[in-house]
């Protein structure tokens, strides 16, 4: 758990290392004096926002914040150059336990750390999921998921016991094979009925294989399989493809497959927004493209000077 004595302790140091007052960091925090007063002495924590806009101010991770990983020889070096600070004043001795609030910060819910998780590093996120484990939601884990390792996704599902055959699919493709046959043969998941949701609304099994193809660039799979999918399927392969960076194996499926005016569009989309040009001129020559499409990868080439790109789309407009 995280000791506010330990944190206020940590956040004196820094402030003291940039060489602000309190009342200028309170002016940088939109708090008051008092309240950074409060930090330092460990009666209170700042939100969750500030904590992130600290640490990023003062260079430190935020679990270096929270799990008091200071450097202390930064610590010495700076107690030679700045002027003596006074220590924080000591708790008081009256109750002689001091009430509960004061003694650790309560672990975040799952909700918190998943708003942290574009911000905040895989090993913090981990260390902070850890701490909440017993209080685990298989419901939101999957959101969370692309932001841990394969490595801790695996211990968890072994301490944390999965009975929901819907959280084990969007679980499935950040899993390692070993582990997911194992919860697979191991017989403790339901089997649901099918009127419990329409078939419409749930992710064929086929298109979760195809997921987790994409983002480890599997072709073999993707290449014998990829025309059973169908459009929506299609789609979604091809963004995941993209946001893992499997450009060239995107490039050598799109000679392939045939796809509708929708999905060239959402394609071509993706690789304009990461400035892809080199795939663009690929899809160009290689691909029958919508006069659409084609359309508008011309607006982005004349807004780019691209005259390669501009050449290429001369001959086809």
């Amino acid at each position: 758990m995280i000791d506010n004595q330990q944190v206020g302790r940590n956040l004196m140091l820094l402030r003291l290392q940039k060489g602000l007052s309190q009342q200028g960091l309170a002016e940088m925090c939109n708090v008051t004096h008092q309240a950074v007063s409060k930090w330092e002495n460990g009666a209170a924590l700042p939100d969750m926002q500030t904590m992130l806009f600290l640490s990023k101010y003062y260079g430190v991770s935020m679990e270096a914040v929270l799990s008091g990983e200071i450097s202390l020889d930064a610590e010495e070096e700076k107690a030679e150059t700045l002027p003596a600070v006074p220590e924080p004043p000591a708790a008081s001795e009256e109750p002689e336990t001091p009430p509960e609030s004061q003694m650790e910060a309560p672990a975040l819910t799952w909700q918190q750390i998943i708003g942290l998780a574009p911000f905040a590093s895989r090993e913090t996120l981990e260390t902070l999921a850890r701490r909440c484990e017993d209080q685990a939601d298989m419901d939101i884990l999957p959101a969370l998921a692309p932001f841990l390792s394969r490595e801790y996704l695996d211990e968890l599902v072994t301490r944390v016991k999965i009975t929901d055959t819907a959280a084990l699919l969007g679980l499935a493709p950040f899993l390692s094979k070993q582990t997911l046959d194992r919860l697979l043969l191991g017989g403790n998941l339901p089997i649901p009925a099918r009127r419990t949701a329409p078939k419409e609304e749930r992710e064929s099994p086929r298109l979760h294989i195809a997921r987790k193809a994409a983002a480890e660039g599997n072709m073999d799979w993707l290449e014998e399989h990829f025309d059973e999918l169908n459009g929506d399927e299609i789609k979604a392969v091809c963004a995941l493809m993209a946001e893992s960076g499997h450009w060239e194996e995107l490039a050598e499926l799109a000679e392939e497959m045939e796809m509708d005016s929708d999905g060239q569009e959402a394609l071509v989309k993706e690789a304009i927004q990461r400035e892809q040009d080199d795939f663009l001129l690929n899809l160009v020559e290689n691909v029958g493209m919508s006069s659409d499409t084609l359309r508008l990868i011309l607006d982005y080439a004349m807004a780019k000077s691209n005259w390669e790109l501009i050449n290429a789309l001369t001959d086809e407009l």
